[in-house]
C-alpha cells in the first residue's frame, strides 16, 4: 500500500520535478511498456516528474509523445553518463532478464536508487541484498510505481538509498575491486597464496 502522502494529489519530494531513467530497447525482454505504465500512476501522485528513455527503438517510433514521457533513443555513452550525473533522480530498470546489468552499476556509483527486477536474472546480483528494497516484480507496473512514489516522498530514505546504492558499485564493481576478485580467482587456480610467489 501507498503511504498516506502518496495518496495526495502531491507527495513531499526529495527533488521538485524528479528525473526518471529507463535505459533498454524496444523488445520485449526489456519490458520498457511496464516504466510507461508505471509512470502513469507516479505522474498523479507527482504531477512534475519526467521519465526519460533511452536506448535503441526508444524514439518517436515507439511511442507517441506524451505529457512528461521523452524518448531519447540511442545516445553515445558519454550522453547519458552527463545525464545521469546531472539530472537523474531514480532509475527504473524492468527488464524481465539480465546477464549482469552495466547500466545499473553505472547509475549506483552515481547515487541514483535503481528499482529493478527480483527474478530478473543478474539484477538481483547487481543490486545486492542489502538493496533488496529495491527489488520488484516489474511485470507489474503498480508495484514498480508504489515502490518510486515511496521513495520519492521520503527524503531520508532517499538519501540512504543513495549512499548505500554508491558504496554497493563502488566496493564490488570497481576496477580495483574486481581486479582484486580476478587475482583472488587466479591464485586458487593455481594453488598459491598471492601473486608474488607465481614465477613466469
Amino acid at each position: 500500500s501507498l503511504p498516506a502522502a502518496a495518496s495526495t494529489d502531491r507527495v513531499k519530494l526529495v527533488s521538485r520535478a524528479p528525473c526518471i531513467v529507463t535505459v533498454g530497447d524496444s523488445g520485449r525482454l526489456k519490458n520498457v511498456a511496464s516504466s510507461i505504465k508505471a509512470f502513469q500512476k507516479i505522474q498523479r501522485a507527482v504531477p512534475d516528474a519526467e521519465l526519460h528513455l533511452f536506448g535503441p527503438g526508444l524514439d518517436e517510433t515507439y511511442a507517441s509523445p506524451r505529457h512528461g514521457i521523452f524518448l531519447h533513443g540511442v545516445v553515445d555513452h558519454a550522453t547519458l553518463m552527463q545525464f545521469y550525473t546531472e539530472h537523474t533522480t531514480l532509475v527504473i530498470h524492468p527488464s524481465l532478464e539480465e546477464s549482469f546489468g552495466v547500466s545499473l552499476i553505472e547509475a549506483m556509483v552515481r547515487g541514483i536508487p535503481c528499482i529493478g527486477g527480483t527474478n530478473s536474472g543478474g539484477v538481483p546480483f547487481v543490486i545486492g541484498q542489502d538493496l533488496g528494497e529495491l527489488l520488484v516484480d516489474v511485470r507489474d507496473p503498480d508495484s514498480i510505481a508504489n515502490l518510486a512514489i515511496e521513495i520519492l516522498g521520503d527524503e531520508e530514505r532517499f538519501e540512504r538509498l543513495s549512499r548505500e546504492s554508491e558504496m554497493r558499485a563502488r566496493s564490488h564493481f570497481s576496477q580495483q575491486a574486481m581486479s582484486g576478485k580476478y587475482q583472488e580467482l587466479y591464485w586458487e587456480i593455481l594453488g598459491t597464496p598471492d601473486c608474488a610467489s607465481v614465477t613466469a
